[in-house]
């Protein structure tokens, strides 16, 4: 077993005030997905809104909030525009290879959560 000591940490400390934890995961938990999150993904599949493409950068929404999570968990500011989200590693060094002038990159991982600097 992979021991995530970042992601064990993270999971006591959680605050349920927002609602219940939704594991993320590669692997298929061992039980069904809350009534709730089936609902509104069935709402958001069904919403013309949300059935074309993003940005090539990724989701713009999801790239502020992983910034302010950076400051907040590393005291490290880094710019929203600064960031991509993609769907794999493959995406990640195609783009890469194309961007000039790229300084660091850090890619995180299910199974790397913090980062690994490449």
């Amino acid at each position: 077993m992979c021991h995530l000591s970042h992601v064990f940490i993270k999971h006591q400390s959680y605050v349920s005030d927002k609602g219940a934890l939704i594991p993320l995961s590669q692997a298929v938990p061992g039980y069904p997905p809350p009534d709730l999150m089936l609902e509104e993904l069935a709402a958001a599949s069904s919403d013309p809104a949300f059935l074309d493409y993003d940005s090539i950068e990724g989701e713009s929404v999801l790239r502020s909030t992983y910034t302010q999570d950076l400051e907040y968990t590393h005291g490290s500011v880094v710019p929203a525009e600064q960031i991509m989200i993609t769907s794999g590693c493959n995406q990640t060094s195609v783009k890469a290879a194309l961007t000039p002038n790229i300084r660091a990159m850090v890619i995180v991982t299910p199974n790397n959560p913090t980062g690994t600097s490449c």
